[in-house]
């Protein structure tokens, strides 16, 4: 992404701050909203309903930070796959993340609608203004569910370095709420009621800006179209190549199959053309693996199945443990000509330059390369005609 900040690159205390300080702000406005809300009320609509409104700020307080809270998890999970180059993990995190989100919020929203008489009776709100104080706790809790999916996009950008979206989108929706505040106890003479629906209304803003910057593509997207003939490759040195035994195991403890993206079939030594599949990797080690597939086609053209960057670096990373990924975001069609292909998975426990395998391949290096080199798993494939 454009603006997006990682750890991992310039001084580590100018990005620690370039990243925490934005997402601390943007947790900080939340919080404000209910203040902003006291302020107007006690300078414009009186003592009760400035009671009223004061009172609600612990539940208010407490239930915002719980959707913090999840964000916080949801930012994880995120930051931990993203990290990892696993986006099919990314795309199915965000995706449960988005309804669990959604969930909590309708459930909030119940809990205010339902139990802010016995929650404020709970803390011996005054009889006064218990009914200022309800009715401002239904109405703002009418936001609960934009305020977690606010949370939910927040969490989604922070994690891949951009903070400072979110804190966009919260500040104009905060000034939002000054402008509604005033408009609705000023000239709407709505007192209680105006603040809290100027909050909601707020809410909903910020969640709308955030979910339509995730919808619209604004976080980093991965190519796909990284096809090269065997010509174009430009290794500037060899890396030690691993050739495998016969039985097609490499010198890392993986396992590799073809399936067939509509039946969901293992395929095993024939692939019509026409057909999609994807592959299924398994890391049955115990250290992270980064790997990609190349397609050594029958007529020797070359192709890498995996997208790579710019600079021929593989970054799809197979966290150990008997871990198996099925990359379908990156499926794969066979096309003429037909005959045998070969497909070769190469291993590596840091990111590597895949032109520099493509050498090593195309040198024919021995079986006894040197053990830290990168591990090759070769499956032979006969390409069919439909």
């Amino acid at each position: 992404m454009k603006n997006a900040k990682t750890l991992t690159e310039g001084p580590l205390a100018k990005q620690i701050l370039l990243v925490s300080l934005p997402l601390a702000l943007s947790n900080l406005l939340q919080v404000l909203f209910n203040m902003s809300d006291v302020a107007v009320v006690g300078r414009f609509a009186g003592s009760t309903a400035l009671g009223a409104v004061g009172s609600t700020s612990i539940f208010v307080t407490l239930f915002t930070g719980f959707l913090i809270g999840l964000s916080n998890g949801i930012n994880v999970l995120v930051a931990r796959f993203y990290g990892a180059k696993h986006p099919g993990d990314v795309k199915k995190t965000v995706h449960s993340a988005l309804i669990i989100s959604f969930i909590a919020g309708v459930i909030l929203l119940f809990v205010g609608l339902l139990g802010s008489p016995a929650l404020l009776e709970l803390l011996n709100t005054k009889p006064d203004l218990l009914p200022g104080a309800v009715l401002y706790l239904r109405v703002y809790f009418l936001g609960m569910p934009a305020l977690a999916l606010y949370n939910f996009g927040n969490a989604v950008f922070s994690a891949i370095g951009d903070t400072k979206k979110p804190l966009v989108y919260l500040s104009i929706a905060g000034a939002l709420n000054i402008g509604l505040n005033l408009f609705f106890v000023i000239v709407c003479q709505l007192n209680v009621m105006g603040v809290a629906l100027a909050s909601a209304i707020s809410q909903c803003v910020s969640a709308a800006l955030i979910l339509r910057a995730l919808t619209r593509g604004d976080t980093e997207k991965i190519s796909h179209e990284a096809t090269v003939s065997y010509k174009d490759l430009n290794a500037d040195g060899a890396i030690h190549a691993a050739v495998v035994t016969p039985d097609y195991r490499s010198a890392y403890p993986l396992s590799m199959v073809l399936v067939d993206e509509q039946t969901g079939a293992e395929i095993s030594g024939r692939a019509p053309m026409g057909r999609r599949f994807f592959f299924r990797i398994t890391n049955r080690g115990d250290i992270p693996l980064f790997v990609n597939v190349l397609d050594i086609a029958s007529d020797g053209s070359l192709y890498d199945c995996l997208p790579i960057d710019a600079g021929g670096t593989m970054l799809h990373l197979l966290v150990p443990g008997n871990s198996t990924v099925d990359f379908r975001q990156y499926p794969m069609e066979f096309s003429e000509p037909a005959g045998t292909d070969l497909l070769v998975l190469t291993a590596y426990d840091r990111p590597f330059d895949l032109r520099r395998v493509a050498e090593a391949l195309g040198m024919n290096r021995p079986a006894d390369a040197s053990p830290d080199g990168v591990g090759i798993f070769r499956m032979p494939l006969e390409v069919t005609n439909p």
